[in-house]
Formats: C-alpha cells, structure tokens, sequence
C-alpha cells in the first residue's frame, strides 16, 4: 500500500492506473485514445511502451505477459487499420512476450488498484496478487466489484471507521481490509473460508506492508494496526468463536451468491452482531466525538429521498420494497452529513453489505432467512454514496452496486 504524489498529468495517470489494474483491453484503449485527443499518438505509444517494459521487467508474472501481450496486439491492430505510424518498439516487445510464453502458464497475476483523491494532493495504490479470471481457480483470489464499492465507502468515510473493531467476512483478495488499515481503525479481523484465498490474501497484506497476526497467536484488544486473518468457513465456526469477537462493524462485499451457503451466512453475521452486554472494545460516547471531530465536508455522496428518508427497510415492516437503483436523493449539507456520521457512530454493532444482485431469488432468500433471525435489512445506496475514486476503471460499474445495512 503506496501513498504518493504523481508528477504526470491527470490524464496519463488515469491511463497508466488503468494499466497497472489490468483494466479490460478494450476499456484501456478506448482510454488511451481519449487521452489522446481521438487518437493514439505517438506520444501515447511511447508512454504505452515505457510501462509495458517495466512490467515485463519488473514483475515476471506469466499472466502479466499474456495480458500484455494481448493488448500490444490490439494496439498494433487498432493502429495499423487506421493506416497510423506504429512504433517499432511495439513490435519488438510483442515478439518478445510472445517468445516468453510458450510452453509456460500460471493462473495468477498483479495488479495494482490507484485511488485518486480528489483534492488531487495524492493518490493511494494497492498492489494485489489476484485472478484475472473469475473461473481460474478459487473464487477468493478474484477481484469482485462490490469489494471495489465497499473499498471507496471505506476510504470516502474514515470517520466511520476510525478507531472502530472492523471484521470482514468473505475477505477474498483481502483488498476492504487494506482500506480498513488506511482508515485507522483500532482492530481488523479479515476472515475466509478458503484455504487458498487465506494464503493469498496473507500474501497481499505483506506486499502492502502491513503487519499481520497468526491465527495460532490468538486475537487480543492490544492488536494495533495490526491485520489478522481468520479461517472461518460459515457452515462449521462455532457461535461461541463468533461471538468471542464483538466487533462494531461487519463488513461483507459479494457474499450473497450461494442459497447453499445463505442459512451459514445469516447465522455467522447474527452472531457476530449478537451482545449480552454492553461492546467492550470502544465506548458509543468515545466513538461519536471522534467520528463527529473527523467529519469533513463532502456534500456530493451522501443523500436522502425526496421525503427526507434515508432509509429503505426491506423487511421488518408490512411493506417490503423491491431494490430501486433510480437516483431518487438530495445531497445534504455538510451538517447533515456529520449529524449523519454521529449517529452511524452510536449504532455499532453493524453489518455493511455490498451486493450485485445477479439472482433475485437468492437475494429475496437471503432477506426472509434475515428475517427469520430476528435481522433488520436496510437498502441505504443512496445514504452512503463513495467518492469515484476509481475514475479510471471503465469495467466497473458502480450503478449495478447495491448497498445494505443489517443490525
């Protein structure tokens, strides 16, 4: 995990964060001829080329080259059908990648994912170790979208974060627990139930620098800035194990896929969620104050609907809704969003679920399981709406992103 100033223009360093995440090669040209104008330029061919050689060079990933590979073909291809000069440096290194991948394969590659902030003074980039397909392997070691969502929420409002016991279920990549360490919270428990995806994603954590507890050394309250990552397969974890945790927030991020595993699911964030007295770990009045000092103005991405409501009960009432993607919200002032704030502060404990809905059935399955648990499910896309941090990254489709509430 990088946090750095980049001297390039805005423009370039969308189009070299879209390299480096290993954007669609369509999207990524597309990109590149905006930048340049309509065209891809010279000067665009060689800032292309200066970037695909270092990560020849530098990385050494086999899917890495094939991704490469791919796209120096369809840039010489784009080029040479619109009669454009094309740089012989393309040509060589597109011989040469082809030379290197014969005979070889692998199933993972890196990427790095760029935020760029808006006051423009930085931008935080997040190395990854990953899948570039879904189907390759462990569903674990891809990068869904939702964990793209749930990270800009993250970084878009540390102040819900701050100082807080943050556990995350279906870690994946462990990418939401990287943007949980970036927001100080006061503990990070990331937990999966794939052997592969935990070995992965401990991985991933060392590449970003940050420390990371053994299971076997056990979990204490003195695990600052600390990251730890947790076996936790939902069918067989022990109610007594999950509610030994007693964080103040959950986080989940495409982890309503299955109907096998919804059942599992419910019960682990139903234990999670689960108190007999009051949170040990942080104090309501301590985590209002702080979250209410660290409020900042940002009047863009949180909203209401047109009658003051910031919330759509899905359940718990005589009326379930149906979700509603349509904008239907005003944006508040920056004292309604800091009022806002303070009262997320004071409801921990809390469960934060990013979705792409693809099977109503199984999400509708999900709710009256919820329900059955005595669990309340609240449809607050157009309350918390994240920064575009990811300007870049044209095949993400932050609309098709549904955001939960469950407590």
């Amino acid at each position: 995990m990088e946090s750095s100033t980049d001297p390039l223009s805005p423009t370039l360093q969308h189009l070299k964060a879209a390299f480096l995440s290993m954007e669609p090669t369509d999207c990524l040209i597309s990109l590149a001829r905006d930048t340049g104008g309509g065209h891809i330029t010279e000067e665009i061919q060689c800032f292309i080329l200066e970037h695909c050689n270092k990560y020849v060079d530098n990385k050494g990933s086999v899917q890495n080259n094939i991704y490469i590979t791919s796209l120096l073909k369809k840039i010489i291809v784009e080029l040479e059908s619109s009669c454009d000069d094309v740089l012989e440096g393309l040509y060589e290194l597109y011989a040469c990648c082809m030379t290197s991948l014969k005979g070889v394969g692998s199933r993972r590659t890196f990427r790095s994912i760029s935020y760029f902030f808006p006051d423009g003074s930085k931008n935080l980039v997040v190395p990854l170790q990953c899948s570039l397909n879904m189907l390759d392997g462990d569903t674990g070691c891809f990068i869904w979208p939702s964990s793209l969502f749930m990270s800009e929420f993250i970084l878009s409002y540390p102040e819900l974060f701050l100082n807080k016991f943050c556990f995350e279920v279906g870690s994946g990549v462990g990418l939401v627990g990287i943007a949980l360490a970036f927001s100080k919270c006061y503990r990070v428990v990331l937990s999966d139930g794939g052997l592969s995806s935990l070995a992965n994603m401990k991985s991933n954590l060392e590449l970003n620098q940050l420390c990371t507890e053994d299971e076997a050394l056990g979990a204490t309250l003195q695990h600052a800035n600390k990251v730890e990552c947790r076996y936790l397969p939902w069918e067989s974890t022990s109610e007594t194990e999950l509610q030994g945790y007693q964080p103040d927030i959950v986080l989940g991020a495409d982890v309503i896929y299955d109907p096998l595993c919804v059942p599992h699911l419910v019960r682990v964030l139903a234990n999670l969620l689960k108190r007999e007295g009051t949170n040990p770990n942080m104090g309501e009045e301590k985590n209002s104050l702080e979250a209410s000092s660290h409020c900042h103005d940002n009047d863009e991405y949180e909203a209401t609907d047109d009658n003051g409501n910031s919330k759509e009960c899905l359940h718990g009432s005589p009326n379930r809704i149906s979700h509603d993607g349509g904008s239907r919200y005003s944006n508040p002032s920056k004292s309604e969003r800091c009022e806002s704030v303070r009262d997320e502060a004071r409801k921990a404990p809390v469960v934060y679920i990013a979705q792409v809905i693809r099977k109503e059935e199984t999400f509708n399955y999900f709710l009256k399981t919820a329900e059955e648990a005595h669990l309340v499910v609240v449809d607050v896309t157009g309350k918390w709406k994240p920064m575009n941090l990811l300007p870049y990254m044209r095949s993400y489709d932050r609309s098709s992103i549904s955001f939960y509430e469950v407590s």
